[in-house]
């Protein structure tokens, strides 16, 4: 970095030394411990520069200080050996605005703002890395969790409407004397409740998938509410109005310390070296808090609409099913019925008696299991609902 400062101090110390009458040597020996200077301080703003890059950032304010500190070090080590060893420092030879001002502007780059602005926005960067990383596993695993408890759904669909129409068919395929017949037996009993256990069994199966479906919805949910919260914190006007107090408080260290015939225009590159590196994470926090609020959380909000606002992730299906479930609940329902002037044609005496008990039996598990399909199923849509 150029050391136009330095070169213009070495000019004035000549003209001054001139005009007091210093000696060559101690205007030569003022010379080199300016350039001394001037070379440790250009190391420092490559390091200074250099901290702004760090991806580790979690003591990037101390060694901003530390290396301030340092350059107040520097300076107060050069006015104090700048001869003649009895004169005035920096002061004498005719470089008093050089010194206060690099006093000045040190003190003022010791605040640490330019540190805490990459700082920041170096930790919004991780942060939006972190979601992503997070948030795009999430939406993975709620996926693929999905996928899996949709299966089951559609499985228990199919056979619930399999057994039930199975049931339907067989009631159908007898004429009443046969069927009367067939209620006798035991066999009709052991049928008609393994056939109640079967429905119970694939419904309770339904619940617990909405209720498994429910415990994936959350994590759509916690991530919306996560991403939501965050968006003020995380937005691209905050990472912009973050960028633009780092930038204009390292342009404002020239000011701070340009005064008289000291311009201070090494720290104006110094400047420009940092806005550099400010705008750079910058616009890498602005990219990936896009990545976040423009992809993500939209996708989000989109799955948690497609595929979890009902039992299943096509709500036409569910209704579809419960209607030809119950139409099918009715057509059994009467079917049934239609076996009740058989029955009470039977002669009075215990073929009628245990065709009666048996018929009863069943039209009552049949109507519980109606009752149990209708609650259950709304039991699973209202999991959803929550």
């Amino acid at each position: 970095m150029p050391m136009q400062d330095i070169s213009d101090a070495m000019k004035l110390a000549a003209k001054t030394a001139g005009e007091v009458g210093m000696t060559k040597d101690d205007l030569e020996k003022s010379w080199e411990l300016l350039q001394k200077y001037g070379e440790a301080r250009d190391e420092l703003f490559g390091k200074l520069a250099s901290l702004l890059e760090k991806e580790d950032v979690s003591s990037l304010d101390g060694d901003w200080k530390d290396m301030c500190g340092r350059g107040k070090e520097l300076l107060g080590g050069l006015n104090d050996a700048v001869p003649p060893s009895d004169g005035e420092g920096l002061a004498g030879i005719g470089l008093d605005a050089f010194y206060r001002g690099e006093l000045k502007i040190w003190d003022e780059n010791a605040k640490a703002e330019v540190a805490l602005a990459a700082r920041v926005m170096r930790r919004i960067l991780d942060t939006d890395c972190e979601l992503i990383k997070k948030c795009e596993q999430d939406l993975r695993t709620v996926r693929d969790s999905d996928k899996v408890v949709e299966a089951l759904v559609e499985q228990n669909f199919g056979g619930l409407q399999k057994s039930l129409k199975d049931f339907l068919l067989l009631k159908t395929a007898n004429v009443a004397q046969v069927f009367s017949h067939w209620l006798k037996d035991p066999s009709a009993k052991a049928y008609v409740r393994q056939w109640s256990d079967y429905i119970r069994d694939r419904l309770k199966e339904n619940l617990d998938a909405a209720k498994q479906k429910r415990a994936i919805k959350q994590q759509i949910l916690d991530n919306i509410q996560l991403l939501g919260g965050a968006k003020e914190q995380l937005s691209g006007e905050w990472i912009e109005a973050v960028n633009a107090r780092g930038a204009e408080s390292a342009k404002g260290l020239q000011d701070a310390g340009r005064s008289g015939d000291y311009n201070a225009a090494d720290w104006a590159g110094f400047a420009d070296t940092c806005c550099k590196s400010l705008a750079d994470v910058c616009e890498r926090s602005k990219e990936q808090s896009k990545q976040v609020f423009d992809d993500l959380l939209p996708a989000f909000i989109e799955e948690n609409i497609r595929a979890f606002a009902a039992l299943t992730d096509d709500p036409a299906k569910l209704e579809d099913f419960k209607s030809e479930m119950q139409e099918d609940f009715k057509s059994l329902d009467e079917a049934f019925a239609s076996e009740e002037e058989t029955i009470d044609g039977l002669a009075d005496g215990p073929y009628k008696q245990a065709v009666r008990e048996t018929y009863d039996e069943l039209r009552t598990i049949i109507a519980a299991s109606l009752q149990l399909f209708v609650s259950n199923t709304r039991d699973a849509e209202d999991e959803m609902k929550e």
